[in-house]
C-alpha cells in the first residue's frame, strides 16, 4: 500500500499529496514541500520537471499497480482482495478498481465479509440453552461433512432440544443432532432407571454417528437390549445420519467398572475405541484384564460393531 505518496508538480512552494490510509484513498490536499520545512531535503526538479524531494513517490502515466485500502492483515482473507489502480496523465494514481474491503458480516450467507480469519457467523453464530432444574451434562460433540453437529451426554429430568421433550427414567443418555444453522434434526434418549451416560461421539465419512459410554442395569438402543454383566459396563452404538439405529454392542465382563473414554474414526472409517476397565473385559471373545485396580483398553470393531481385536 502506498502511504503518503508525493504526486503532481509544484505550485509555488506546495505539492499535491494523495494520502492513502487504512480506510481507503483520502482527498488530494496541498502541503508544504519538505524542502520548505527541512532545508536539507533536495527539491531539485528531475528530468521530468517534477520535484522528487521529501522521499515521496511519483507515478508514470499509464502504469498500474496493485492497491488495497484495508488493514494489511485482512488482505486475501475471506472476501477481501486487492485491486488495480492506474496512473493518469496528471501523474496521480486513479481509483482502486476491483478491491474488496472488510464489510459487515451477512449471516444469511456463508461468506466471510468482515475478513477476520473466522468462518463466518452464518456457520457458527448460534447458541441454545437446554435443560430444567435437574442435572444435565454435555460430554462430547462431533461434526459431519455438512457442518451438522452431534452432541452427547447424560441428563436427569426433562430436556427439549427442539421437538418432543426427552424425559429421563434415571440418569439417561441423550444424543442430539443440529444442522449447521442450529436447527434441531433429531434426538434420542437411551436408558432405564439406573445410571447411563454417553462419554464420546464420532462421525464417519458417510456421516454415520457412533456413540459410546457406560451403563448400569439394562438399556435398549433401537431394537437391541444390552444388560450389564458388572456393576458398570461399556457400550458402543451406531446411528445412521438421519438418526435410525444401526447396531449396538456391550463391552463388559467380570469386574467392577468398564467404560469408554474416547472414540476415533480414520479416513477409511476404521473405528478405535479407548476406555477404562477394572477386572476382565470381554469384547466379542477378546479378553482384556486389568493388572491394577483400573487399567486402560483399546478395541477396534468391524463396521458391524463386532471386534477385530482388543487389548489392555
Amino acid at each position: 500500500m502506498n502511504q503518503g505518496s508525493f504526486l503532481s508538480g509544484s505550485i509555488g512552494t506546495w505539492t499535491l499529496v494523495s494520502l492513502l490510509n487504512g480506510l481507503g484513498c483520502g482527498p488530494n490536499v496541498a502541503v508544504a514541500n519538505d524542502c520548505v520545512l527541512d532545508p536539507s531535503v533536495d527539491c531539485t526538479p528531475d528530468e521530468t520537471g517534477l520535484e522528487t524531494g521529501g522521499g515521496g513517490q511519483m507515478c508514470t502515466p499509464d502504469t498500474s499497480q496493485i492497491c488495497y485500502g484495508g488493514a494489511p492483515e485482512t488482505l486475501n482473507v475471506g472476501a477481501c482482495v486487492s485491486g488495480v489502480q492506474t496512473c493518469g496523465e496528471d501523474h496521480l494514481w486513479g481509483d482502486c478498481w476491483g478491491a474488496v474491503l472488510p464489510g459487515t458480516e451477512d449471516c444469511s450467507i456463508a461468506a466471510n465479509e468482515d475478513c477476520n480469519w473466522g468462518v463466518g457467523c452464518s456457520e457458527t453464530d448460534w447458541s441454545h440453552v437446554f435443560g430444567d432444574s435437574d442435572v444435565q451434562c454435555l460430554s462430547a460433540v462431533a461434526f459431519d461433512s455438512e457442518g451438522a453437529m452431534v452432541a452427547v451426554g447424560r441428563f436427569n429430568g426433562k430436556v427439549n432440544f427442539g421437538r418432543d421433550g426427552l424425559v429421563s427414567q434415571g440418569e439417561d443418555v441423550f444424543v442430539v443432532k443440529f444442522d449447521r444453522w442450529g436447527k434441531h434434526l433429531w434426538s434420542r434418549r437411551i436408558g432405564d432407571g439406573h445410571s447411563q451416560a454417553a462419554t464420546s461421539v464420532a462421525v464417519d465419512s458417510q456421516n454415520n454417528v457412533v456413540v459410546a459410554g457406560r451403563f448400569k442395569g439394562e438399556i435398549q438402543i433401537g431394537n437391541k437390549v444390552l444388560s450389564a454383566a458388572s456393576e458398570c459396563d461399556a457400550y458402543v452404538a451406531k446411528f445412521a445420519p438421519s438418526g435410525e439405529y444401526v447396531w449396538a454392542r456391550r463391552f463388559g465382563g467380570a469386574g467392577v467398572y468398564h467404560t469408554v473414554q474416547g472414540l476415533s474414526i480414520s479416513a477409511d472409517n476404521e473405528l478405535v475405541v479407548a476406555g477404562q476397565l477394572d477386572g476382565v473385559l470381554n469384547v466379542d471373545g477378546y479378553l482384556a484384564s486389568s493388572v491394577g485396580e483400573q487399567d486402560m483398553f483399546l478395541a477396534t470393531p468391524h463396521s458391524d460393531g463386532s471386534a477385530k481385536c482388543a487389548d489392555s
